[in-house]
């Protein structure tokens, strides 16, 4: 049994790859981990989605956490930023979350950060990997670990939240949150509500195991006519709440990119932005990168994944980073991706005189994208990275020219093959998707 981690964490398909011994020893490695520092009480913090699966999960890696005399504790239903935040605030370990994010219902996964709330870099990826191959030893029973259940806590999170804003918006704003059935089933409508005199939430089944059915940030779309007119601004966030993408009145749906485009814009206006500069990665629109550069904001591209955002910010002292699934970071503030810190934000920009989203977006000239989510097997995943499909990928990105781009990349969390065509030219990116498609599937 191998330990692989992808673009974020740990994924798969619950029960299968994703099994409750797969957790009991990611417990077990986590647990010898953390005795070789020697701390006073050590303990790690767990929390969990809406999945079905997540209850088995947490079970099994708590079980791997405590054969090692480690405690664990147990906050429970919480989303992915709350957990990180957590982690740092109760002095635990490290922090797992129990999740598999945007991904259906029958997915699960298994989310890690540090003692400081930050996810794991790749070097401590391998590092656990190799305690992992070789976890087989045992406590004896007076000495294993205890769980404590806290779910309490939470609330040190909620106030964290609100706190970002001190007073509530004006009477007429409207507000509509599409919380996917997911781990923000609770927490997203307690903050907004608070703050918001109108505002209604959808989707907030946390207990009936529905996570991201047609709902949520990856499925926006019967969620954009709920919002249409009847409410100034959708929230659509994802299973585990750190991502967001933003409906407007009319409809129009607000990709991350596009939020963090929006977000640089007005931080700038405010003198907030650190060294007028925004981290994005690989995957961002060549419009908004030179719509950012055309308004005197620097851009700097990284690889897919909200760690390695940050680990860029960090370098490239940067207070603002994100990408186009929705995920961004607000570094003066959480070392996470946050969706609903990230909807507090716009919020506050609205609060502003000189804030006015439209005037904002005249300024953004976003290329035509195609994008493709290509289903091959793990054999044919496995085969992806050869001289030959990458003379082939470079002879049909040089059809593009200047003005397009072509980005193939396997999935970090899937079975799939992701391709982004960018251009101008929308036959010519329909004729490069379709050749690359058939392609990729004679693999």
């Amino acid at each position: 049994m191998n330990l692989t981690f992808g673009t974020d964490g740990i994924r798969g398909i619950a029960n299968k790859q994703i099994s409750a011994n797969l957790a009991f020893f990611i417990g077990k490695a986590l647990a010898i981990k953390l005795l070789k520092k020697q701390l006073v009480q050590p303990k790690i913090a767990i929390g969990k989605d809406t999945r079905v699966s997540s209850d088995m999960l947490v079970c099994a890696l708590s079980a791997g956490v405590m054969s090692m005399g480690i405690d664990v504790l147990n906050i429970g239903l919480v989303t992915t930023p709350a957990l990180s935040f957590l982690t740092k605030y109760t002095h635990s370990g490290f922090g797992v979350m129990i999740t598999a994010s945007h991904n259906p219902a029958d997915y699960n996964g298994i989310k890690i950060f540090d003692n400081n709330g930050i996810k794991l870099s790749m070097e401590a990826e391998r590092e656990l990997s190799l305690i992992f191959e070789n976890a087989s030893n045992y406590l004896p029973g007076d000495d294993v670990g205890r769980m404590v259940c806290n779910t309490e806590c939470v609330h040190t999170y909620l106030d964290f939240l609100c706190n970002k804003l001190g007073n509530t918006l004006p009477n007429n704003l409207s507000l509509a949150l599409d919380c996917a059935n997911g781990a923000g089933s609770k927490i997203i409508p307690y903050v907004f509500k608070t703050l918001v005199n109108r505002c209604e939430c959808f989707n907030t089944d946390f207990d009936k195991g529905v996570i991201n059915g047609e709902c949520g940030s990856v499925n926006t779309e019967r969620f954009a006519t709920i919002v249409r007119n009847k409410f100034d601004f959708g929230f659509a966030f994802d299973g585990d709440a750190d991502r967001l993408v933003v409906v407007l009145r009319d409809g129009q749906i607000l990709s991350g990119e596009v939020v963090l485009f929006v977000l640089a814009v007005y931080l700038k206006q405010q003198n907030k932005l650190q060294n007028n500069r925004v981290v994005t990665t690989v995957l961002t629109n060549i419009g908004v990168e030179n719509s950012l550069n055309a308004l005197g904001i620097k851009t700097i591209r990284c690889d897919v994944g909200d760690r390695n955002v940050l680990e860029a910010m960090q370098k490239y002292d940067c207070n603002l980073g994100g990408e186009e699934s929705g995920h961004i970071i607000f570094g003066d503030a959480h070392p996470t991706s946050d969706g609903a810190l990230t909807g507090l934000m716009l919020l506050e920009a609205l609060d502003s005189v000189d804030f006015d989203i439209q005037e904002y977006l005249k300024h953004l000239r976003v290329y035509d994208t195609m994008k493709l989510n290509i289903k091959v097997s793990e054999r044919q995943k496995s085969k992806f990275k050869t001289n030959v499909l990458n003379n082939v990928i470079s002879d049909l990105a040089n059809e593009l020219g200047t003005q397009g781009r072509l980005i193939v990349r396997p999935s970090g969390t899937e079975s799939v093959i992701r391709v982004l065509v960018e251009g101008q030219d929308k036959k010519l990116m329909e004729n490069i998707s379709k050749r690359l498609e058939q392609i990729i599937l004679r693999l």
